[in-house]
């Protein structure tokens, strides 16, 4: 009887060892399929219970989950890890060239939402990804200069592939994720919104300096 207990214990031990081990990144979600259901003459209702089913399973897929091994470029042309750069709780943002609802929400909204955490002395790492996709190489001189508008807010700008943001699993702009000191989202926001939401967004899940 002991013996068995004793396997017993041993294989509880190893199974929960093997899922304490067991990675959790991000799982992609396909898209796709999604496209594949806006088809002529679809209702505005059809059109916002796709986009339900499609932002619950980015949600579950995301929330919670670990960065994967993204690679990024750096200004000077390098190549890096993303998760080599998030040791503490850290803003990442992201936005392609060709929206400009995505440029006006990381050049107007959340610089001004920031500014307003800084005034209540709550500091957060802010890393910007600009996502480059392969029509971008058509149009290099506009892609450069929204980099170098973006750059101005944001010295911890990247550029990303647009296939290496789906692993994020990004499909509006601008995105904001947040991400905790062990590489996990946080929380995920979409779209636009006001410096003041953005600011009310962001105090909730951040502590203040005296906080800390």
């Amino acid at each position: 009887m002991k013996i068995k207990l004793v396997l017993l214990t041993t294989f509880l031990t190893l199974l929960f060892l093997g899922c304490e081990n067991k990675e959790n990144y991000i799982i992609p979600v396909d898209f796709e399929k999604y496209e594949k259901d806006y088809i002529p003459g679809l209702t505005q209702k059809g059109s916002q219970d796709i986009q339900s089913r499609q932002w619950e399973e980015v949600s579950e897929n995301t929330i919670g989950k670990e960065l994967p091994d993204l690679i990024i470029v750096d200004q000077t042309n390098h190549e890096i890890e993303l998760r080599s750069l998030i040791n503490e709780k850290t803003l990442v943002v992201l936005t392609g060239a060709h929206c400009g609802w995505g440029m006006e929400g990381l050049t107007n909204d959340l610089p001004h939402a920031l500014k307003k955490l800084q005034e209540d002395k709550i500091e957060i790492e802010v890393i910007c990804l600009f996502i480059k996709a392969d029509s971008d190489d058509e149009d290099i001189e506009l892609f450069n200069t929204k980099f170098d508008e973006l750059k101005s807010f944001y010295p911890n700008i990247y550029v990303i592939t647009e296939k290496e943001s789906k692993r994020l699993n990004v499909f509006a702009n601008p995105t904001r994720m947040l991400i905790n000191k062990d590489k996990s989202v946080c929380s995920i926001g979409l779209g636009v919104s006001t410096p003041e939401r953005l600011f009310e967004e962001l105090k909730k899940q951040l502590p203040t300096n005296a906080q800390k």
